[in-house]
């Protein structure tokens, strides 16, 4: 099971898009914090520009565990990923450009004729080379990009076409997403007869496993394992893991730092 928190950014201008994604999740199976980003713009804009995605995935205490980069024709894609640490905050940072593909040098040089004018030549006592790339939807311009996302974003382009100077890379925006990942442990006491057990009483947890029926005989108690993620949106509980015996007064309990339910506070 994939628990996990995503954002999708969407910038449209003069009837083209482009879209950002940023994702994190928690893959039970493998114990994994799994980050994807990508960027991708449409058949109409891809004859302009080509698409450009960075990742960066941090751990609680900010130390980068995982990045990368990608450039593509249409659709650039960059998969994260880091074994999980029990109580640790999850960061994926991402940012989103498009990449100018047509282009013209501007040369000024003086006197007029002077050969070769490559600015060493003392016969040009004036040379000047400047590059403008062509950006033909306008996502240059501040309001159609450059901002910061937490999630699904649109906005339209209005334009109007543009020459931009030394700006090959044009930011579509970025964005930033959280995971934290924590473990709720319930206990069970085994039913008179058969291999049901329900909750104890008092047992307060994130994440509760009411009831449960086994496939063997563990004995009186057992331990019944939730995994959970938190994102800026509130809890999400994954799936019942393997059963544990367990000896009698054992407590339920949360495994984490921190939880702060329903309401997070994000900075």
């Amino acid at each position: 099971m994939v628990l996990g928190f995503c954002y999708l950014m969407s910038y449209e201008a003069d009837a083209q898009e482009t879209y950002q994604y940023s994702q994190i999740s928690y893959d039970q199976n493998t114990d994994t914090i799994e980050g994807y980003v990508a960027t991708e713009v449409d058949y109409y804009c891809a004859a302009d520009y080509n698409a450009y995605v960075e990742g960066y995935l941090f751990n609680g205490s900010n130390q980068l565990v995982d990045s990368g980069y990608a450039t593509n024709y249409y659709l650039a894609e960059v998969f994260l990923s880091t074994p999980n640490v029990l109580g640790e905050e999850y960061t994926l940072n991402s940012y989103h450009d498009v990449i100018a593909t047509y282009y013209y040098m501007d040369v000024q040089k003086s006197p007029e004729g002077c050969m070769p004018c490559d600015g060493c030549n003392t016969d040009c006592y004036y040379y000047y080379e400047n590059w403008y790339w062509n950006d033909p939807f306008g996502f240059s311009f501040v309001s159609t990009g450059g901002g910061f996302y937490y999630e699904w974003w649109f906005v339209f382009g209005s334009g109007p076409p543009t020459m931009v100077q030394n700006t090959e890379y044009i930011s579509l925006g970025s964005s930033s997403t959280r995971i934290r990942i924590g473990v709720s442990i319930s206990v069970l006491t085994k039913a008179a007869s058969g291999n049901f057990y329900t909750k104890v009483a008092g047992c307060n947890v994130n994440c509760p496993v009411d009831s449960y029926v086994a496939n063997q005989n563990y004995g009186q108690y057992i331990a019944c394992p939730v995994p959970w993620t938190v994102t800026r949106w509130g809890l999400v509980c994954g799936s019942i893991t393997r059963p544990i015996a367990t000896p009698p007064g054992t407590p339920c309990q949360d495994f984490e730092s921190y939880i702060d339910v329903p309401t997070i506070w994000w900075p």
